[in-house]
């Protein structure tokens, strides 16, 4: 892997290390063709962490499909990608934030109401934007605080976009099974194949995060409602996480836009 001070594709000096993950790096670069900071997600084979050549090049493809088929505040603009034998690379917007994974870990207690119904508006506008793609909606599939990240008070970007998926209606199930424990839906774990209500679940236990510091897995069972654990949660916002959390899909607000008005008129 690249090294600080070295230069990635002949124009991108690397500058820091922002993140690392089981399939490589989020490198803070100069792009030294414009003087501009750039972010640039450096992807690899580990043998050692069972990562494959494959399995590289299909998040990769995945993600140059959705980055380039989606504009949004919310969603970091590529601007531009190259992929090797031994390395892919996406170049993007660079913003700066942390993710609400990160952020929760600093606190003893829940986010307030306010900030999360309105990140959760915002998700919803982004998640409404995906699964309204032509001519095939495209399923994020991995809605968690670590791929959401608090770039401005009060605003959020989706910082992640290898696990998502162009929706195949004539597919029984997903071909693999993608996702983050706590936070997928069960049809995600072979039950049937992920559709835009697998994306409201995820959002749905993300919101339940925020709002709890706590995972829904660890209710095997029966999810309490947010406000079982956080008195200050309203009636209506329980019951609106509570929905999306059914296990069965058709129990859930069917859009992201219902969800969006669900949530809206808590505001």
């Amino acid at each position: 892997m690249k090294e600080e001070g070295t230069t990635i594709l002949g124009r991108y000096r690397v500058e820091s290390c922002l993140m690392r993950t089981p399939a490589g790096r989020v490198l803070k670069a100069l792009d030294l063709n414009g003087g501009e900071p750039v972010m640039v997600k450096e992807l690899m084979a580990d043998s050692a962490l069972a990562v494959t050549p494959e399995e590289i090049r299909e998040r990769y493809e995945r993600e140059v499909l959705a980055l380039s088929a989606l504009k949004h505040p919310g969603i970091p603009r590529l601007l531009y990608h190259e992929a090797s034998s031994s390395a892919c690379y996406l170049v993007e917007e660079f913003f700066t934030g942390e993710t609400l994974d990160a952020l929760s870990m600093k606190r003893n207690r829940p986010f307030t109401v306010k900030e999360v119904v309105g990140w959760g508006v915002q998700l919803c506008e982004m998640l409404a934007l995906f699964h309204s793609h032509k001519p095939e909606p495209i399923i994020f599939r991995d809605v968690t605080p670590s791929n959401i990240v608090v770039s401005a008070p009060g605003v959020v970007k989706l910082a992640d976009f290898g696990l998502s998926r162009f929706f195949n209606p004539l597919k029984v199930k997903d071909t693999f099974v993608m996702g983050t424990p706590g936070f997928s839906p069960p049809e995600q774990y072979g039950s049937g194949q992920s559709d835009a209500r697998s994306d409201i679940y995820s959002l749905g236990a993300t919101l339940y995060y925020c709002l709890t510091l706590r995972s829904v897995d660890e209710f095997p069972r029966q999810v309490p409602g947010p406000r079982t654990h956080n008195p200050l949660v309203s009636g209506p916002l329980d019951k609106a996480v509570v929905l999306c959390l059914s296990r069965e899909p058709s129990r859930r607000p069917q859009s992201a836009e219902k969800l969006s008005e669900m949530l809206k008129n808590l505001l």
